[in-house]
């Protein structure tokens, strides 16, 4: 609102020999009021924004360590495995 008090008392002061019209400071009292909508809305949206990045971040994190643990069990199930001690004989023919 300061910025509006002070453009409305700039524009107010008419140069020597010339009227402002009531028309202008209105236009500009309008924009001026648009613009802080927009911007109160913007300001709404960054945080919803915010508040979404941070619960990605979160379940991006969990799920990090979800694939890093399955990976060290296939790891310790190759590493049991092991090859067999004997090949497997071949399966009886009919």
């Amino acid at each position: 609102m300061n910025a509006l008090r002070l453009l409305t008392v700039w524009w107010s002061a008419p140069a020597p020999g010339k009227k402002t019209p009531v028309s202008e400071i209105d236009n500009l009292r309008a924009r001026v009021d648009t613009l802080e909508m927009r911007f109160s809305y913007q300001d709404q949206l960054i945080e919803d924004l915010n508040r979404t990045i941070t619960e990605q971040w979160k379940q991006i994190d969990a799920l990090t360590r979800r694939l890093a643990n399955l990976g060290e069990r296939v790891r310790e199930a190759a590493d049991n495995a092991g090859a067999p001690a004997a090949p497997e004989p071949p399966p009886p023919h009919y």
